[in-house]
């Protein structure tokens, strides 16, 4: 259907805090990104390393740091 795959935007955020961004989320898909989602330190870890990743949005009350962590490896 499309000739490339859409660029993707990975959202690191606490599951209990999900629904407080599904308005971003929306804007984010509706000007042409795919959504991808992590609600742990050890899942946008995976993701960030297997994916090329266009945009990551990190939750600041995400309780660890995926920065400190990709910054480690």
């Amino acid at each position: 259907m499309f000739d490339k795959l859409l660029p993707e935007v990975l959202i690191i955020e606490e599951k209990n805090k999900k629904s407080v961004n599904i308005s971003l989320s929306n804007d984010i898909e509706r000007t042409g990104f795919n959504i991808m989602r992590a609600s742990t330190l050890e899942k946008a870890l995976t993701y960030f390393f297997s994916q090329p990743l266009t945009i990551m949005i990190i939750s600041a009350e995400l309780q660890e740091n995926p920065l400190i962590a990709v910054n480690k490896r």
